[in-house]
């Protein structure tokens, strides 16, 4: 985890011209990337990252996990289909 988070830095940096501010890594809440303190802030699991929160990164918006977004999608398709 800790060499992807590194390699999606270095690529925004490398661009020609380089583009620094882009610093926010995005996770989905109740994801899962294991258990080092590179991988701790982007994952989704509150109980696994409180411990160690004054030494893990703040750059790390959660958005919604892939289930809810599967199950809207699946849900407007069904009423889309009983009402047509």
């Amino acid at each position: 985890m800790e060499a992807a988070l590194k390699l999606a830095g270095q690529f925004f940096l490398e661009l020609i011209p380089s583009q620094p501010q882009r610093t926010q890594f995005i996770s989905r809440r109740q994801s899962y990337h294991g258990t080092t303190l590179g991988a701790l802030p982007v994952g989704g699991h509150k109980y696994c990252r409180a411990k160690f929160k004054p030494f893990l990164m703040r750059n790390v918006p959660r958005v919604s996990h892939a289930l809810n977004i599967v199950g809207k999608a699946r849900k407007s398709r069904t009423i889309a289909t009983s009402q047509g």
